[in-house]
């Protein structure tokens, strides 16, 4: 879901999943999301259609904007002046 959102908004602008140059990830519980990562990454190759070349961070914090969720994906993509939409 959170990657369909991404590729989304990325839309918006012109741009996709290979414009983004890094990522980070917000995560409420850490333990948990070692746990995870085999999974995580599988819908993140799944998302860029191959395993991406993208710095990555993983950043525990108490809460996320809306109660109960567990993970949060924070992109930057960088795009030319000439493919901007």
């Amino acid at each position: 879901m959170a990657y369909a959102n991404i590729r989304s908004v990325l839309g918006e602008f012109g741009a996709s999943m290979v414009h983004i140059v890094d990522e980070t990830f917000y995560v409420t519980n850490v333990e948990e999301a070692h746990e995870y990562l085999e999974q995580i990454f599988a819908a993140r190759a799944e998302a860029y259609g191959k395993q991406p070349e993208v710095t990555q961070t993983l950043i525990g914090v108490n809460a996320l904007f809306l109660p109960g969720l567990k993970l949060e994906v924070k992109c930057v993509a960088i795009l030319e002046n000439d493919e901007l939409k």
